[in-house]
């Protein structure tokens, strides 16, 4: 007989992973399991509560955001050196 004031959550433990097996073995060494999850929701709540009664948020300054500037890029420039001319002498002929 199902008590139909009470809500029922199931949890799953994945035997292939090994992290699910030893959250599966740590809890099962607590005892009750229903009672051990509920104090770490209690727990998880309380801490939320606190931290948010020590410190307020406070908004976080953004960065302000310039977009880059496009730079434009000249081509390259070649340089073609060009052929030098010999000067020759008479005196080279003869």
């Amino acid at each position: 007989m199902k008590d139909e004031n009470r809500l029922f959550k199931n949890v799953s433990f994945n035997r292939k992973d090994s992290f699910e097996m030893q959250l599966y073995h740590h809890a099962k060494q607590q005892g009750m399991f229903a009672k051990y999850v509920k104090r770490l929701i209690q727990r998880d709540m309380e801490q939320a509560h606190s931290s948010a009664q020590c410190a307020p948020l406070q908004p976080t300054p953004q960065p302000s955001f310039t977009p880059p500037v496009e730079q434009k890029q000249t081509p390259p420039v070649i340089v073609r050196e060009e052929p030098k001319e010999k000067k020759v002498s008479m005196s080279s002929f003869i």
